[in-house]
């Protein structure tokens, strides 16, 4: 959707998820973005917002998630950018 949007988009954003005892997401900000558009970066806050993750017990946890939408090829004309590979072990 976003390639649709902006053609030729790349960008990164760190969204940070604080998750309840039983691995639910109780909230989800997006620390910072580098040239992301707005409803990109909303659609990945949505998507980690539904995941669910192990739980972890205690008083839950907090968890940094990086997302980058480059590759080593994002300057060449056609160049598809693909998710980078720090990811929650949930897909996004």
């Amino acid at each position: 959707m976003g390639l649709r949007l902006v053609p030729g988009m790349s960008g990164r954003a760190w969204i940070r998820a604080t998750l309840g005892a039983a691995g639910e997401v109780v909230d989800v900000v997006a620390v910072r973005v580098e040239s992301l558009p707005r409803p990109v970066v909303q659609c990945l806050m949505d998507r980690v917002t539904r995941a669910r993750f192990d739980p972890r017990g205690g008083q839950g946890s907090e968890i940094h998630i990086p997302v980058d939408f480059t590759s080593a090829s994002a300057g060449r004309p056609g160049a598809t950018p693909t998710l980078g590979s720090s990811v929650p072990t949930q897909s996004l």
